[in-house]
């Protein structure tokens, strides 16, 4: 996977994951047409709140690639690193979300796991694509 793909991928996938996570979710309390037909507002408003904790998770990503601290510790370490990021980047979104009043203060600690669930996902990816490119 080159730069700009893994790039791409750390700074869009997530939200994108947690808005998949929410919808799959809801199918057990909502309609699927209504689970449907939020998704896209849903979606919108998590690129929206989560900008910032994306960018900073990319950075953050971007630096543990290039200082050679994927292939010095590993698959595992990776994934472990963007979980932990992903874990802060979902308390921020929804810390984000609570101060403009679209979430309440306690959804920090759902989004938080959520974030670190994800961030687990798209860590093993991006390592997995980076080392079947090396």
């Amino acid at each position: 996977m080159n730069t700009n793909k893994r790039i791409l991928v750390e700074l869009l996938a997530p939200p994108f994951l947690a808005v998949m996570w929410l919808a799959v979710a809801s199918f057990k309390s909502e309609t699927i047409l209504s689970t449907l037909a939020g998704f896209l507002p849903l979606l919108l408003f998590a690129y929206l709140f989560s900008i910032i904790p994306s960018l900073a998770y990319t950075l953050a990503m971007e630096i543990w690639f290039r200082s050679g601290l994927r292939s010095h510790f590993g698959i595992f370490s990776t994934a472990g690193f963007s979980s932990l990021l992903g874990s802060g980047a979902g308390f921020l979104a929804a810390a984000i979300g609570a101060w403009l009043g679209f979430l309440i203060p306690s959804d920090c600690i759902h989004f938080a796991s959520l974030g670190a669930v994800v961030g687990l996902l798209v860590g093993f990816y991006v390592d997995r694509k980076q080392t079947s490119a090396a």
